[in-house]
């Protein structure tokens, strides 16, 4: 799903909009291919893994375990050490979100049309702006426990960095002191699930600045305002 906001930050930056333009269906059609993920309260459930590297469903968000890639001279085999540790469902779910935001900003952008997406069996046929507003009202709902003031996913209600950096950077949570909290205790929670590879890393710093960003716009405005 992420497509999408590479696409977008491309355009904003190079102001290639023809490409944008070519490129725009296909970043459109992505979700397409996780809508029947989503059950008809609109959670989201990743289908069984057929395999190690890759298979109907894979869903890559962080390392799961430890890997082991075993090369010979014309393959390689992917292993699996240990038993993997990462819930992703919460993490997939703002992907979700995220992903659908920079598609509609490429239809503002580009001056279309929103697309509609059909989304388990709750959603037919909704424009991207509807879509979005009840997937982030799901995904509070759901993976946000008030109780631990912190976003959980599974059954077994898992804290880990990654649920949480995403849906921060989803804009789940638009109140920065419920954000800033829920970052804090999904990093300093004991038995909370760390990110593993640079790659999450690089979100979880993401989210922190998006979080300081809001804060100095919220200062501004009240300085402004005075």
């Amino acid at each position: 799903m992420l497509f999408a906001s590479t696409l977008l930050e491309y355009v904003e930056a190079s102001g290639d909009r023809q490409t944008a333009m070519d490129l725009y269906p296909i970043a459109a059609k992505q979700f397409t291919f996780f809508a029947a993920n989503f059950t008809s309260d609109l959670q989201y459930k990743i289908p069984t893994r057929d395999m190690v590297d890759g298979g109907a469903g894979w869903h890559f968000v962080d390392c799961e375990s430890v890997v082991a890639i075993v090369y010979t001279y014309s393959t390689h085999t992917v292993r699996s050490i240990g038993e993997p540790t990462l819930n992703k469902e919460a993490a997939e779910h703002s992907i979700m979100i995220y992903g659908l935001k920079a598609v509609q900003s490429l239809a503002h952008l580009l001056q279309l049309q929103e697309p509609t997406y059909s989304v388990g069996s709750t959603l037919r046929n909704e424009p991207v702006s509807t879509v979005i507003t009840k997937l982030r009202e799901a995904n509070r709902a759901h993976y946000y426990d008030e109780n631990q003031r912190v976003f959980v996913s599974g059954a077994d209600k898992q804290i880990s960095w990654a649920s949480n950096a995403w849906a921060i950077i989803a804009g789940v949570i638009e109140e920065q002191d419920i954000g800033r909290q829920a970052l804090t205790i999904a990093y300093t929670q004991e038995g909370s699930v760390p990110g593993m590879t640079p790659y999450l890393h690089h979100y979880v710093r993401l989210d922190e600045r998006r979080l300081i960003r809001r804060r100095l716009k919220l200062t501004l405005g009240i300085c402004l305002g005075c």
